[in-house]
């Protein structure tokens, strides 16, 4: 927004000049024209309509072109080139801008929406020279940087990290709940303190937030490395990669997370506490408060609204002061400041482990597994479990632990009778397999590969698991498949063993695609012959035959398909043709369809084929991201059908 600064300067003292020629008293009186005024007013829609949207502006196409450090996806406007056609918006390609066909006709305000798509906040369109007054106003202050306006309506917190010293002045936050022009959009305001991560619980209505980075402070200070990203944990920084939100008031993206997540609270399956969320460098203080302390290390919040007692263990000698811990009504936020969530506190005497009731109204547990010990205690075997027992360490593993305000009955030792879906068969290609079957490697848990299951199994706790997946794999006996590749393979063998599941999991199709696209089949062609007539190198055919082998094969297990997922090698209409054609077999033979194309979260216009996308790292596979948005989905999806 600065190179525009100097530009509404100069348009206000062009039309507001004292002489009929600037610096020329001869010329007489200069009277102010209305067309003159009315176009520094349109002028000023544009400039701050997409500077609030977050696009780069640029007052020429030269001076766009001449910009070439900017990262492909950048949005820029040209607003005031000599030739008309040259002005609209721009979008940042390797080489070069191109004119963006998709936003160049939409103007102003919230008719576009950028957001980050896990950093928040973009640097680079931060406002120097503006501030976050306590009235929600953005003003101008010499010595101050404000955030462009941040969109957080889908979120219930947000958590701000890597602010740089600020002594002159605690920094200021606001929440409005419309795009922040005009005092009627404010919500409520706030400060940031320290230095530390600060979690803020979104207000209730607010939809967007704003804040100084920098206020007030003469000299540098870097705003390079701040982070904005939702929920409570503070993550390694990345970089603000754009992502479009809205394009004229219309949803032009998949929010970051599936919709169920909302609605879902995450906790430890069996131990409460993940190390890999703890806070170094932190601890927890009688008035409940995370404060700054060398020689400590706080955990994250803990749910704990299900449990009557929990039970710490496994914690190294602490002598120097007995560790504390508090119970919260609510998600704690406050950094170097008591809590106003705060239900009661206590300490963690000296021994092998301590039991305590989790207190009326109490829903969010932390404490303080190392606390001012100058000699680094281990911590990485602590463990919190639910009950009045200790038992043998287990690492933490991911479970929903309520959905929809309902608890889901966690218990002492982990699982219950409602948190177990029993055994688990899964069958799959490449994003499903985790281990080497062709070794003879069914059984889940070997760390062979990474895939979806590592998060869809901890929510549902299984008592055993079993994958049969494997890479290239597909429902037809396509031309060069090898047994593994085969669906019927995996059955054939699956069948052999001596287990009976309770629940199927089936996540095929894309190589059926990749592989004989014109093999597919036809619904009623498949339905109108006999089982045994059936051509297994037909996909639909061959998916048919399957799904009557497992309803034959195991009448009582519950059984699940879900649908290939959005990607960036095949189109996605012929994904989602492909993808009905599944569904409406599947249903045909009782199984529950998970639509993972629609409801992952994955979306085809954030990945490149060939190379690193948001949750695909080659257009195809799924990395962590994307294997965990599959998983929640599965899990959840799993979880509310056999429970």
């Amino acid at each position: 927004m600065e190179n525009v600064v100097g530009d509404i300067a100069d348009r206000f003292a062009g039309a507001f000049r004292d002489y009929a020629v600037e610096g020329v008293p001869a010329s007489g009186p200069h009277e102010p024209a209305k067309a003159e005024i009315r176009n520094i007013g349109r002028f000023l829609d544009q400039a701050i309509g997409s500077a609030v949207a977050g696009l780069k502006l640029y007052a020429t196409k030269a001076l766009l072109d001449a910009d070439t450090t900017q990262r492909p996806g950048t949005l820029a406007h040209v607003y005031d080139d000599a030739t008309p056609a040259k002005n609209g918006i721009y979008h940042y390609e390797t080489g070069g801008w191109v004119v963006d066909t998709t936003l160049s006709d939409v103007f102003f305000g919230a008719a576009v929406q950028v957001t980050g798509d896990k950093n928040l906040f973009d640097a680079g369109s931060a406002l120097v020279g503006n501030e976050i007054e306590f009235s929600g106003r953005i003003g101008i202050e010499a010595n101050s940087i404000a955030s462009q306006p941040i969109y957080v309506g889908d979120f219930s917190a947000i958590t701000i990290s890597g602010l740089a010293p600020n002594p002159a002045i605690d920094r200021v936050y606001a929440f409005y709940n419309d795009l922040p022009i005009g005092q009627s959009t404010f919500v409520s305001y706030g400060q940031i303190r320290s230095i530390d991560p600060l979690t803020l619980p979104i207000p209730d209505g607010a939809k967007y937030f704003a804040f100084s980075p920098k206020q007030r402070q003469s000299g540098a200070v870097s705003i390079a490395n701040v982070q904005v990203e939702a929920g409570v944990t503070a993550t390694a920084y990345q970089p603000f990669t754009p992502r479009i939100l809205t394009v004229a008031g219309q949803v032009a993206g998949q929010r970051p997370e599936p919709s169920f997540a909302k609605d879902a609270v995450f906790g430890g399956a069996y131990n409460l506490f993940d190390v890999s969320t703890a806070r170094v460098g932190g601890e927890i203080q009688f008035n409940g408060g995370l404060y700054g302390e060398t020689n400590s290390v706080a955990s994250a919040p803990i749910f704990v609204g299900d449990l009557s007692e929990i039970t710490f263990s496994g914690m190294a000698a602490n002598p120097a002061i007995a560790r504390v811990y508090a119970f919260y009504s609510a998600l704690p936020t406050a950094v170097n400041a008591p809590d106003p969530a705060l239900v009661s506190y206590g300490q963690i005497p000296a021994g092998a482990s301590y039991t305590v009731s989790v207190p009326a109204g109490a829903r969010y547990m932390r404490f303080s597994p190392r606390q001012r010990q100058a000699d680094a205690g281990d911590y990485t075997a602590t463990q919190v479990e639910p009950g009045a027992v200790a038992t043998a360490f287990r690492p933490y593993q991911e479970a929903v632990v309520e959905w929809s305000s309902r608890n889901l009955g966690r218990q002492a030792g982990g699982g219950s009778a409602q948190t177990s879906i029993g055994v688990v068969a899964i069958f799959g290609d490449s994003i499903t397999a985790t281990e080497n079957v062709e070794a003879g490697q069914y059984t889940y848990g070997s760390g062979w590969s990474q895939n979806w299951p590592d998060y869809a199994l901890p929510m549902l706790s299984p008592t055993n698991a079993y994958n049969f997946a494997r890479g290239g794999a597909a429902f037809a006996n396509y031309s060069g498949a090898v047994p593994w590749q085969r669906f019927h393979h995996q059955l054939d063998v699956a069948f052999a063993q001596s287990f009976t599941p309770d629940c199927v999991i089936v996540a095929l199709g894309i190589n059926d695609l990749r592989f004989q696209q014109t093999k597919l089949g036809n619904y009623d062609t498949a339905m109108g012959k006999a089982y045994n007539a059936l051509d297994l190198t037909v996909s639909i055919e061959a998916a048919r035959a399957g799904f009557y082998r497992l309803q034959q094969q195991w009448p009582d297990a519950v059984k699940f398909v879900s649908l290939p997922l959005q990607q960036a090698q095949l189109d996605g209409p012929t994904l989602q043709a492909w993808g009905a054609l599944i569904a409406r077999m599947a249903a045909r033979y009782g199984f529950t369809v998970i639509d993972a194309f629609s409801e992952a979260g994955i979306v085809a216009d954030f990945e490149v084929s060939g190379g690193q996308g948001r949750d695909l790292y080659d257009g195809l596979h799924t990395d962590a991201s994307g294997q965990r948005k599959q998983g929640r989905l599965i899990g959840a999806r799993v979880r509310a059908r056999v429970l």
